[in-house]
């Protein structure tokens, strides 16, 4: 097979006449405007002055009413980070279950905080694991240990 010559194209089909593309832009012009052509403009004007909305919050719809929103601020107060760290120091930094030191350490509830909500921060409620050792008792709800 034969490579084309230089300056010319593979595309094999009919060129439109420079009176053919005038035409249909006249048609296209006069053509009723549509609901859709009417978003298509609105997004593309948003898209290119920057300004594309999206909603945010509860107007998304994906919007599930927030309930891991929650759970994730008090993980990141301060009682749930000494909360943490002294479940660590009362188990001596060693995983509980396969007395693993020096890995990557995790602390897992005993009771889950989904069913006990006032347990969350009851040192009680907590113990050491490492990585391997609590995606084991995440397998086998509610409690592998």
């Amino acid at each position: 097979m034969m490579a084309p010559a230089k300056g010319t194209s593979n595309f094999k089909g009919k060129k439109h006449t420079e009176e053919y593309k005038i035409l249909m832009k006249d048609k296209m012009k006069n053509r009723p405007i549509t609901w859709r052509d009417k978003i298509i403009k609105t997004r593309r004007e948003n898209i290119s002055s920057g300004r594309v909305v999206y909603p945010k919050g509860d107007r998304a719809y994906h919007w599930k009413g927030g309930p891991i929103g929650i759970i994730n601020q008090i993980k990141l107060s301060e009682e749930y980070k000494q909360f943490r760290m002294d479940v660590l120091l009362r188990d001596n930094f060693t995983c509980q279950n396969c007395g693993i030191r020096g890995y990557v350490l995790e602390v897992h509830h005993i009771k889950q905080v989904k069913f006990y909500p006032e347990l969350i921060l009851d040192i009680n409620n907590g113990v050491t694991l490492c990585k391997k050792c609590h995606d084991l008792t995440k397998q086998g709800r509610p409690n592998n240990i």
